[in-house]
């Protein structure tokens, strides 16, 4: 065990600094060595006895004395900010004790399986901040997610492969093509003039050269345990540069519920201050996201009873399928490829462009009749910019569909003399009633000479699909029926082909349509994905009605408890936290410092997130996150990846504090976070408790220590440099294991403190029992004159205790060293 290590390393040292004092002590009160060697000699080798016993009680003090368990301040953070899960993932993730939970902060890559454009791959260790993944006996049920600095969701790898899009996307590495949280206020966005989008993931690359190394969207708090990781970040407005500002902090926090399911809890809250007036979030994306189309190609929608699934033909994104959630079953199912009726049927039209129901009485079907000989020939600017070989084919006059086509479906055309034309997708069906242009398998010179004038082609669908045995499925659970006063429009999914082959990208999102989320505002929504055959889609319905969705202003936000800054000065400053529910200043504070303010681990009436930013060697605590930001006066550009005043490759860093009154913390403006400032032996009241986790890599047992009322601290910065393995595993004992943020960080801070309170503690405790021991000794009046030691670092054997002739010069002071800092440089 680390404590136990720490232990045994640090005996010897603390038996020389207690000789010290011991022998310093005897000098006062023995002060005629001639009557009183023996005595001293016999005292020295009693303490030398009762040494170890005297050190493991210290460290049974700090190290064993269980009261109420402190958790670390993120791991407090995280745990307040998030709604409740379900009961049900719960008591389902314990059932299932063959499986296992891992995660770790630990980046390696893992282009071999996902397969990443050459273009992204180069980036993924800077998006990367977490993998999370679970193990499964069945192997269809298993998965790994990897979570993004945004907090979103960047790569989900299930027995399928990769289900993310390989991220061929222009200036946009893993931060348009992932599932991620979307706030737009649709008053002040104008596109392409002046776009108002706050991504989750970060912004796009379009501020050169400042943004040629992308800018992810910033984490501030995160922790993982007991099957569950919960992370928080600062959204960034996508589009830049641009004069709006973003106040959106985004969390998201994935719980494995076992057997494949996958517990999705987003959180959206409005952080803007008062004074702001374009903070209102108006449509929002509940993820955006979408799937490889390689991977999953076919998607499957309940009916409304959940009786019957049927198969939907993906539009591209201009013409998307759009429903809203009331109307169907609850959930949205991407599988690898179905099993089909070759049967197809053709579009309908009104004559305007649009595409309708075919049964409805304007309505005009779709025919494709060649209008001569030689109809096609290449289109050579779709090809371009599609990247893709496109023909156009001329028709005779028929609907008019506009832009409507099937880029997803493989097709047969088939003439009438029975030749067959192999279609892989089609871009516009009949674009002004006279021009459809297809992808076909063969050159647009093979094509015409299978066709003559007047031929009428029958379309049919290519049986390339698997059973459903065979067949693997991705699921996103949203719900059906999720009411709200505060919505303008319920629920809807929205679904379409990104187009481009290369891009391999089929779009889903849930939009959700509130009046408007303003400051204070808090919005929560849970969802869950479910990973493994087709044939056991059934068992999804049972979570359709485990989704929840809300939306509550500040004053209603669930009590947390209290967050309260100490420091000795203005330069450093340290964290206290309350108990939960608890959000005073608590009775018993360690005696190191003043409270200098209090704030709580949750959104208050009357207070804002209170920030740690660092710039280079700067630092700042305060509610701005533009503190560092430079003033554009030309433009008006807000650009908070730019340290004002220096080079552009140092980025900003933001950590969360809590929610805190307005400047209640300004004392603390320039400090400095040190953990440890206030060491445990300065507090009233010192109880700690132990807490264990199983590395996955070795299997071992780490024990944590955490103390009550003391210093708490943050796990290692998301630019900060990892100095351990930090990988955890829950495949034994995980409802009693609990792990703070960081592992490898925590750990090392909570001994940090633990070193702190022994060394302030046990000089004390060995002068006390030094004078006990002396006492005793005196009084029992042994005749023994001589004594023998030896040095109990080097073996030694030391010369005997004469009078006169033992040397008591103390040995060095042993200097502890500074400990780190919350930010490393």
């Amino acid at each position: 065990m680390r404590c136990r290590s720490r232990i045994i390393t640090d005996r010897e040292r603390l038996a020389a600094i207690a000789k010290r004092t011991l022998a310093n002590l005897m000098r006062i009160i023995f002060h005629r060595p001639s009557q009183h060697q023996t005595c001293i000699a016999r005292m020295k080798a009693k303490v030398e006895m009762h040494l170890a016993v005297v050190v493991v009680l210290c460290c049974v003090c700090a190290c064993t004395c269980t009261s109420t368990s402190l958790f670390d301040l993120e791991q407090a953070l995280m745990e307040d900010f998030f709604p409740a899960t379900s009961a049900k993932c719960v008591a389902r993730a314990a059932a299932q004790t063959d499986a296992s939970w891992q995660f770790t902060y630990d980046f390696t890559s893992n282009d071999n399986t996902s397969r990443w454009d050459a273009t992204t791959v180069q980036y993924e260790d800077q998006v990367f901040l977490a993998e999370v993944s679970h193990e499964d006996p069945n192997s269809n049920r298993s998965w790994t997610l990897r979570v993004a600095k945004g907090s979103n969701v960047y790569s989900f790898v299930g027995a399928y492969g990769e289900a993310m899009p390989p991220q061929y996307h222009d200036q946009a590495p893993w931060i348009d093509e992932v599932w991620q949280l979307v706030a737009v206020n649709s008053a002040l966005n104008k596109p392409p003039e002046t776009p108002y989008f706050i991504h989750q993931a970060g912004a796009y690359q379009r501020d050169p050269p400042i943004t040629d190394v992308p800018f992810f969207s910033p984490n501030v708090a995160k922790h993982c345990a007991d099957g569950a990781c919960s992370f928080v970040s600062w959204g960034t407005q996508a589009h830049v540069p641009t004069a709006f500002k973003s106040f959106a902090l985004y969390g998201t926090r994935y719980r494995d519920c076992g057997n494949g399911i996958l517990e999705v809890t987003y959180v959206m809250h409005n952080t803007a201050p008062t004074s702001d007036t374009t903070s209102s979030w108006t449509y929002l994306n509940v993820p955006w996201g979408g799937v490889r189309t390689s991977t999953l190609n076919d998607i499957l929608l309940p009916s409304k009873d959940q009786t019957a699934h049927t198969k939907l033909d993906i539009p591209n994104w201009g013409s998307s399928f759009l429903k809203n959630l009331a109307d169907f079953g609850g959930y949205t199912t991407f599988a690898e490829g179905l099993s089909i009726d070759t049967t197809f049927d053709m579009p309908c039209g009104d004559g305007s462009g649009a595409v309708v129901d075919c049964s409805t009485a304007s309505a005009t079907e779709l025919v494709l009749q060649m209008a001569s000989d030689n109809p096609c020939a290449e289109s050579a600017w779709h090809t371009s910019a599609w990247g893709r070989y496109t023909v156009r084919c001329v028709l005779q006059s028929t609907v008019n569909l506009g832009i409507f086509g099937c880029h997803s479906c493989l097709l047969q055309f088939v003439t009438p003399r029975g030749d067959i034309i192999g279609i892989e997708g089609v871009l516009h069906w009949a674009h002004s009633g006279v021009n459809s242009y297809l992808w076909p398998s063969v050159s647009a010179e093979k094509m015409n000479s299978l066709l003559s004038a007047a031929d009428v082609l029958t379309v049919r669908r290519v049986q390339t699909g698997k059973a459903a045995k065979d067949n693997l499925a991705l699921t996103f659970i949203h719900g059906q029926n999720l009411p709200g006063s505060w919505q303008r429009a319920p629920n809807r999914v929205r679904i379409g082909s990104a187009g481009s082959v290369p891009r391999d990208y089929t779009v889903y999102t849930v939009n959700s349509l509130p009046r408007g989320i303003t400051r204070g505002d808090t919005y929560t929504y849970r969802q869950y994905i479910a990973t493994g055959r087709l044939q056991n889609i059934e068992a999804v319905k049972e979570w359709v009605d485990e989704t929840e969705q809300m939306l509550y202003p500040e004053e209603e936000a669930p009590v947390g408890r209290g967050v309260h800054l100490m420091s000795i000065d203005a330069s450093r400053f340290t964290a206290v936290l309350g108990d939960k529910g608890a959000v005073t200043v608590p009775s018993t504070v360690p005696a190191c410092g003043a409270v200098r303010c209090s704030g709580t681990t949750t959104p208050r009436q009357g207070s804002a997130a209170l920030y740690m930013m660092t710039c280079g060697t700067q630092t700042y605590v305060g509610h701005d996150q533009f503190a560092f930001t430079p003033e554009d006066a030309t433009n008006n550009y807000v650009r908070p990846y730019v340290c004002d005043g220096q080079p552009t490759s140092v980025r900003p860093t933001w950590k969360l504090l809590g929610f805190f009154p307005q400047d209640a913390c300004i004392f603390l403006q320039g400090a400095t976070y040190d953990p440890a400032l206030c060491p445990a032996s300065t507090t009233a009241t010192t109880t700690s408790t132990t807490t264990t986790t199983t590395t996955s890599s070795t299997t071992s047992t780490t024990t944590t220590t955490t103390l009550l009322m003391t210093t708490v601290g943050f796990s290692t910065g998301p630019t900060a440099a990892p100095t351990t393995t930090e990988t955890a595993s829950t495949t034994t004992s995980s409802a009693a294991s609990t792990n703070t943020g960081n592992p490898g960080s925590n750990q090392s801070s909570a001994m940090e403190t633990w070193q702190k309170g022994v060394a302030a503690s046990v000089p004390v405790l060995l002068i006390v029992a030094g004078v006990i021991v002396a006492v005793v000794s005196i009084s029992s009046r042994e005749k023994t004159r001589r004594r023998s030691l030896v040095n109990p670092t080097s073996g030694e054997q030391l010369p005997t205790y004469e009078s006169g002739k033992h040397d008591l010069t103390p040995p060095p002071v042993y200097e502890r060293k500074t400990p780190n800092p919350m930010f490393e440089a």
